[in-house]
Formats: structure tokens, sequence, C-alpha cells
């Protein structure tokens, strides 16, 4: 059964290399993200276009972020830790990149015994303000054995290991009743949902989402990122295939939005005064594996991928407004929503 698509247009020239971790600060009605593969946090004033560039050479990734419910500043993971940082720098319209340092460790969580094997990825807070952070295999190291582990760290440092043996942990999510975690392994071809109680381990796996049908010519796409809206619809990344999937909370496929020019969108959010904008970041190309190529045809280089792509890596919006055609689809009652934040 077919169903309705929309197009993304392009909305900030950052020419990040991996962005991932948007989201939407309300009370400061300002939007942050980071380029993993840079340490680096940006923030963007989505009025002015004015933004900052904070560094965290500390380590070698700065992978997730959250806000903080009552405290200023983000907490955050880079490639074995989970930090707090600063206040992010002012933004102004023509920034220098600034090199910050964390304020506080949290933790190390992850296993000693591979960690020049692993490193965290997406992360994300539950409702009750603990922050979850999933880890994956080094890219270089592609023998197949899973490492990966899902970490919850509680505001009294309560460390806690929620799911092991995963390949690339990728996007968290929450229903609106708190009950169920939605989760993402990008090694894996499914969205998965998890019984999620207030306290303990989530439990009773299921799949979800099924992969989309195949794609002629074949892609090899992926489950990246997601968020939630205010009425429990989840949205959903789809790397390598230039889209965001929009899912029902029974997994209907609700419609489709194109990033039309970003080759690789990894995670969006809701965000804007009345959080009816979704914001959308990607990857540059050249951290893109070609799609397979049908027989006598000549493979695309990533430089020329890029130029055929010459939005990967910047920032997308999509307008949900009241009188827009995704709202007419979504209906009268739709609302954006916020991501949950650190209760610490």
């Amino acid at each position: 059964m077919s169903h309705p698509i929309f197009k993304a247009e392009p909305f900030f020239h950052s020419e990040n290399v991996l962005a991932e971790g948007i989201l939407w600060d309300s009370k400061t009605q300002l939007l942050h993200w980071v380029d993993i593969e840079t340490a680096s946090l940006y923030t963007l004033d989505i009025e002015t276009k004015e933004w900052s560039i904070d560094k965290y050479p500390e380590s070698q990734f700065l992978t997730s972020i959250a806000l903080r419910k009552d405290e200023p500043g983000l907490v955050a993971t880079n490639r074995h830790s989970m930090v707090i940082l600063p206040t992010p720098t002012p933004v102004s319209s023509s920034p220098s990149v600034v090199e910050r340092k964390s304020l506080q460790i949290l933790c190390t969580p992850l296993r000693k015994d591979v960690h020049d094997l692993v490193g965290f990825n997406d992360g994300a807070c539950d409702p009750q303000g603990r922050y979850l952070a999933g880890s994956m295999n080094k890219m270089a190291k592609n023998d197949q054995v899973r490492r990966g582990e899902l970490i919850r760290y509680s505001p009294d440092g309560t460390v806690e290991r929620l799911l092991e043996n995963i390949g690339l942990s990728n996007g968290i999510g929450f229903s609106l009743d708190h009950k169920t975690m939605y989760y993402i392994d990008s090694q894996d071809p499914t969205v998965d949902t998890f019984s999620y109680p207030s306290t303990g381990l989530p439990t009773d796996r299921k799949q979800f989402i099924q992969p989309p049908p195949p794609s002629s010519p074949p892609k090899r796409a992926i489950f990246d990122g997601m968020c939630l809206d205010g009425i429990g619809n989840l949205w959903v990344a789809r790397w390598n295939h230039g889209r965001i999937i929009g899912y029902t909370p029974e997994g209907k496929i609700i419609c489709e939005i194109h990033t039309i020019g970003s080759k690789s969108p990894t995670i969006c959010c809701f965000g804007g005064k009345n959080l009816d904008k979704m914001f959308i970041v990607s990857a540059h190309t050249s951290r893109i594996t070609p799609d397979p190529v049908p027989e006598g045809e000549k493979e695309v280089s990533k430089e020329d991928l890029q130029k055929m792509y010459p939005h990967s890596g910047d920032v997308m919006m999509v307008d949900f407004a009241i009188g827009t055609e995704i709202r007419k689809v979504l209906g009268e009652g739709w609302k954006g929503a916020e991501r949950y934040r650190f209760a610490g």
C-alpha cells in the first residue's frame, strides 16, 4: 500500500563529517548536535542562523548529548566515558572553533578487555531522567563479533548494563506511557521493542518494525537514530537511503520524508517555538559504504557521490505547522515533543 512522501529542505550548511544526537532546548530556543568525528558540539539559533562550535579534544569522538533538567550544560558520551559538558559557547554570526574540556567524568563503564575495539555511539535519557548510551565495534574491526553494550547511568551514580552482544547501538526512544522502549541495533534489519519497567531491566524483546521492501537498485541502508512526537509516532532515519520514515505506535508507515541532496540522515528531532519543525542531521558521503553496482556499471567515487548529494553533512528541516501538507496527513491534534532530560 502506498503512503505519502514529503521532502526535507536544506536548512543549515554545517558541513559535518558525522552529525548525530540532534535535540532542541525549549528553555534557550537553541538547537544542539554533535559531529562525532571531530568531537565537536554545535549550537544553532534557528531564527538568526548564528551558531557556535565547541571542540572537546580530550577524546577522539563526541557521540551523544542530552540536556540537563535542573542544571546548566549537557550530559554526553565521548568514546569511552559519560561526561558533563559546560554550557555551550554563545552563538555568533562568525564563530571560531573553541576548545573546551568536560566538567566531570561520570563513569567509564565499557568493558576494559575490549576498550580498543569499542566506543560509545548514540544515547538518550529515559522518562525517569537516567542516561542510556550504547556502544559499537570500532569500524576498522570487522570480524562480526558483537562487543557492544547498552549502559544506563542514574543521577545517583548507579551504572547498569541493560543489553550485551550489540553490534552498532543506535536509536533509543520511549512510548508515551513510559512502558515500552524502542531500540535499534543497526546491525539488525529491524526496530525492536522492550517492556521497560521504571526499575529493573528491559525484558520481552520483540521485532516491532520490519525492514522496508528491497529497493531497486539495492541499497546498503540501515535503521539509524529516531525520535518520537507528542502523540507517540516514531520517526526513524534510514542511513544510506536518504529518508526519515514515520510510523504509528502500531508500527504502520505514516509517510516518508526524503532528504533530497543528503544521502545518509542519521537522526531527527522536533523543535521551534511550537515544536512543529523537524530538524535532521546527516553524514558526509565519505562515511558511506557505496551501494552495490549493477553488473557492467562503474562504481561512483565518494567524491562524486558528495557532488550528487551536496547536503550530506548538513542540517535539513521539515515544517509540520498547521496548514502544511504533512500536518494535514497527521491531523489537527498532532504535536511535537522534546527529548527527555537528564535528572542529574
